[in-house]
């Protein structure tokens, strides 16, 4: 008899699972409210479900602020700034703002706003030219002084006829003037919606 030791092997499988964990941090906004980017900590981006129109930016939920120049819920409507009267002679309202425009022999400063006159070393604001009531406390000032002087000499007399008929033919054209200034702005009013 000898003494011998046998292996028999058998095959055998078993399941083996592995978990891994990640830690994350995610954020449930309020209604309303988002993440701006998904890296960023906290719901701070406002939803407008209307978008906000010409540069305007949701603020919050639901609410536009708008870029100057523009209102509305969604910043669509144009404001007319022309309507505060901000130009000397002419104003043109633009998308979001507004362009001053100054009559013949006027000058725009620098302000974009006031019209000065051209050539004048004593420069007079077009807007003291549509105001009525300093232009004839200007004319009754000029004729006591011309009465007061009581100037006899025939030339005297044409200049002051002569200054007298300019300064009517000036009030006359300043009226004609106010009258197509209120026939735009009339107009403008019409057009509007």
């Amino acid at each position: 008899m000898c003494n011998a030791v046998r292996v028999v092997y058998h095959e055998a499988y078993r399941t083996e699972q592995k978990m891994h964990f990640k830690k994350q941090t995610t954020f449930i906004c309020c209604p309303g409210w988002m993440q701006a980017h998904k890296h960023q900590h906290g719901c701070r981006k406002a939803i407008c479900t209307n978008p906000c129109l010409n540069k305007g930016s949701c603020v919050q939920p639901q609410t536009c602020s708008c870029s100057p120049g523009f209102t509305g819920p969604q910043c669509e409507t144009d404001i007319n700034e022309c309507r505060e009267k901000p130009c000397d002679h002419t104003c043109v309202n633009t998308n979001g703002s507004f362009q001053c425009y100054c009559h013949d022999g006027f000058d725009l400063q620098e302000d974009g706003r006031t019209c000065r006159s051209r050539g004048n070393i004593t420069a007079t604001e077009a807007k003291d030219l549509l105001d009525y009531e300093l232009i004839s406390q200007r004319l009754l000032r000029l004729e006591e002084e011309m009465h007061t002087k009581k100037q006899t000499s025939p030339t005297a007399d044409l200049s002051i006829r002569e200054l007298t008929n300019k300064i009517e033919s000036m009030m006359q054209r300043i009226l004609d003037l106010q009258d197509q200034l209120d026939n735009v702005v009339s107009t403008q009013h019409d057009l509007q919606p």
